[in-house]
């Protein structure tokens, strides 16, 4: 199945990588331990590529580790794949997201190669790791694909739109605490908002990169709307995640076929297959299911409208939920939402509760609620109450600059104010009325028991021996055992433990507090056949010999 696509380079670890100090190496590429642009010294390559090769080198002033993506000499004279290199790192410096991969420096070498400067990652790309370890535990894949959706939201209000998420562009790595962290990386073939302007009338003639018709991206990925080269905006990043989401759940793609065509054709016409007849043992929620199905509706009208609303319907099916209950939560400091830019007031609006940016119960619906001139929702107090956001919609590879989509943080509000404030008008103030005030009976007040907030159950693991990593639901959650978990009640619970070569397994119910006990075992030694004895070799029969005198010879021969 085709991953590679046009304009692409990996950065794959070598599994032949040889070290710095082999003369051998020097000689096959003389790129090795040489000075780029008087500060990055090249240590080893790192990956290789149609387009070019990836290098591990180090900044020789501050000493840090950085990687060097350098494109190949014969692709120097062309012009267009030149810009499309160096507008991967416009497209990075313009968001400047911890979940996109940091990109710090273009430039060229002395045979006039270009190179970019780039963040150094360790880890695995999603491609990778479906491939080492299959389908991706459900809480997991929501984990994963929060961050992508912050990443694209970030992107898309800094007017980027990728165009070509798919696993190998979705990178792994974890920090010292254990937390897996997503770097979204490549965007060599994104659509720039700068690029699709339309030139102004006297100023410099700006050459477009793209235009109806073109198509680019990786075909398994590719939008009915990409596909077909019609103008594309941000939601060709929605439905390329749903295929990441329904191929991270099942290990497959929903669309295949032997051509390119064919594969682009199946996104046109051929509706998504059902997960489970892709992986029939897959346990799944039926709010997932429909997640991912309206992410792959073929219409981009019918599809999440952004990666907000993608992510906070992720958020509220029962494994999102289940996620945010455990160690990892979508804190305000992680909101996928784009900050406050300026948009028209006829724009699309859709009402986002509060609760999304707290980390609580997220849900994000569609309003008909018009917006007013001042960006704020008819009735409501004020910008206090009204937080607008927004998420550029960049419609087109051509063209003028897309409608703008603009959403609305609704804070809910008191019930005592939920009357519009201000004044009335002086002809339809109430007369007032004239006579003793009347006195209402005072009623009791009713109070209302305390919520009961549901008690946190603690379990206490323990690990022979210790000293162990712990996971929990796939996720690693101790660096060391005995530690201590965190679950809700009747939560179900998968703990592993690791330490070395040796791996313990626990199934656990959470109803109480309690000590989970774990053994970790090593492997299972190979058998090898038991040394057997050699059979007695027979021995032969022994034929009684006589001496016989023969003509005057004497000769041996069996006896009669």
């Amino acid at each position: 199945m085709k991953r590679r696509e046009y304009l692409e380079m990996l950065a794959k670890p070598s599994p032949t990588t040889i070290p710095m100090s082999d003369a051998h190496t020097q000689e096959i590429d003389p790129l090795i331990g040489q000075l780029v642009a008087s500060r990055y010294r090249v240590i080893k390559q790192l990956g290789e590529g149609g387009m070019g090769q990836v290098y591990l080198a180090e900044h020789e002033a501050i000493e840090k580790k950085i990687a060097l993506k350098v494109l190949r000499p014969e692709y120097t004279a062309k012009e267009d794949i030149v810009t499309r290199f160096q507008q991967e790192a416009i497209s990075a410096s313009r968001i400047k997201h911890p979940n996109v991969l940091d990109v710090f420096d273009f430039g060229k070498l002395d045979n006039g190669a270009a190179f970019l400067a780039m963040e150094f990652l360790k880890g695995n790309d999603v491609a990778d790791e479906l491939i080492e370890k299959g389908a991706l535990p459900p809480e997991r894949c929501i984990h994963i694909l929060t961050q992508i959706c912050r990443a694209l939201a970030a992107a898309h209000e800094a007017g980027v739109v990728h165009r070509d998420m798919k696993p190998d562009n979705v990178f792994l790595q974890r920090t010292g605490d254990g937390e897996e962290i997503v770097k979204i990386v490549d965007f060599g073939i994104a659509q720039l908002k700068s690029n699709e302007e339309p030139e102004t009338p006297g100023g410099p003639k700006r050459r477009r990169l793209t235009k109806t018709g073109m198509i680019f991206g990786t075909p398994e990925y590719m939008a009915p709307e990409q596909a077909a080269g019609k103008k594309a905006d941000l939601r060709v990043d929605v439905y390329a995640c749903g295929i990441i989401l329904y191929e991270m759940l099942t290990c497959c793609v929903p669309f295949t076929g032997e051509t390119f065509m064919a594969v682009l054709a199946a996104h046109l016409n051929d509706p998504p297959p059902p997960m489970v007849q892709m992986k029939t043992d897959l346990q799944i929620s039926a709010e997932l299911t429909a997640v991912v199905e309206r992410a792959l509706v073929k219409s981009p009208d019918e599809r999440f409208q952004n990666m907000a609303e993608f992510a906070a319907a992720l958020l509220d099916t029962p494994e999102g939920l289940n996620l945010r209950s455990g160690r990892e939560r979508f804190s305000s400091s992680h909101s996928i939402v784009p900050s406050t830019t300026n948009f028209s007031a006829h724009s699309v609006t859709a009402a986002v509760d509060a609760q999304t940016i707290s980390g609580s119960t997220q849900n994000i619906s569609r309003s008909d609620t018009p917006l007013d001139a001042s960006g704020t929702v008819p009735g409501q107090a004020g910008p206090s109450k009204s937080l607008v956001l927004g998420s550029l919609a960049a419609v087109g590879l051509v063209g003028s600059v897309g409608s703008y989509l603009v959403y609305t943080l609704a804070i809910a509000a008191p019930a005592e104010e939920a009357t519009p404030s201000g004044e009335l008008s002086a002809e339809l103030a109430p007369t007032p009325s004239v006579g003793p005030p009347v006195v209402a009976p005072v009623k009791e007040p009713k109070i209302e028991p305390a919520p009961t907030v549901a008690t946190r159950i603690k379990l206490s693991v323990e690990t022979e021996p210790p000293g162990a990593t712990l996971s929990k639901n796939g996720f690693q959650v101790c660096d060391t055992t005995p530690c201590e978990v965190e679950a809700d009640p009747k939560e179900q619970l998968e703990l592993e433990a690791k330490l070395g070569n040796k791996v313990g397994h626990a199934k656990v119910l959470a109803q109480k507090d309690q000590t989970v006990r774990i053994t970790l075992v090593g492997p299972k030694p190979t058998k090898r056949p038991r040394p057997t004895a050699p059979h007695p070799t027979a021995k032969p029969k022994q034929t009684a010999m006589c001496e016989v005198d023969v003509g005057g010879l004497k000769i041996l021969r069996p006896c009669q």
